[in-house]
């Protein structure tokens, strides 16, 4: 989240308080701690979204990203200010905006799944799509499932729950299964190679694949068989 924490010590904000009074504190924060500007106007970009103010939302976090003070911010701030542009619907500036976040993000996947998803919107599906495909290309870091991992799994996800409209069921699963794979590849304990096979087991019984659905769930169980996520698959 860059540095929206280093400032916001001096605004106590509570869940009691107005949306007239959260804007008010953080605007007397900006005069009384300029050098946290950045981080102030981060943090009104979310009251402002909270509340729908979509417009001034975009303002907030075109302002935070003129005097952000340290290049970590710029995936975060990038990213916002494109959920902005798209809350919106000003498509093109939220993709050229998400383009942005993702050339700096150390989570590549993530990003491109953010983009890939604006693309969506906006009905440039065959975009969509291409992103999609891309992101399992891309590496994976030491395993530890981590946000990057969640969101190629939500992205295999896409491809079996998602996308009747945009694409064929052959393509479809094929597609969540190399990333399903690439995920079961990486994994490094035998806690999360259940939870991978439990995942390939309710893949399978999508596509009605029953055998291979057996195969998968009795691979979880014999891996950790008291583990509680093998519930699920029961």
């Amino acid at each position: 989240m860059g540095n929206i924490d280093n400032g916001l010590q001096f605004v106590h904000v509570t869940d009691d308080d107005s949306f007239e009074i959260m804007e008010k504190k953080y605007l007397q924060a900006l005069e009384e701690h300029p050098e946290y500007r950045a981080d102030y106007l981060h943090a009104m970009y979310f009251l402002y979204w909270q509340y729908q103010e979509y417009e001034n939302a975009l303002i907030a976090i075109y302002q935070a990203i003129q005097c952000m003070r340290s290049p970590d911010d710029i995936p975060e701030y990038y990213h916002c200010l494109a959920n902005a542009f798209r809350d919106l619907q000003k498509y093109p500036e939220a993709i050229e905006a998400m383009h942005k976040s993702a050339e700096a993000s150390p989570f590549k996947a993530v990003s491109y799944y953010y983009l890939g998803d604006m693309y969506l919107e906006s009905g440039n599906f065959e975009k969509a799509v291409a992103i999609f495909s891309a992101i399992v290309t891309l590496p994976l870091p030491n395993y530890e499932f981590s946000n990057e991992d969640y969101f190629l799994e939500c992205t295999a996800y896409y491809y079996t729950e998602e996308s009747d409209n945009i694409l064929d069921e052959d393509y479809k699963e094929q597609r969540a299964l190399n990333i399903y794979m690439k995920l079961l590849a990486a994994a490094t304990t035998d806690t999360q190679r259940a939870y991978m096979h439990c995942v390939l087991s309710e893949f399978y019984m999508h596509y009605g694949h029953h055998l291979k659905a057996a195969e998968e769930s009795e691979k979880a169980c014999d891996l950790d068989p008291d583990n509680p996520i093998l519930s699920f698959i029961e």
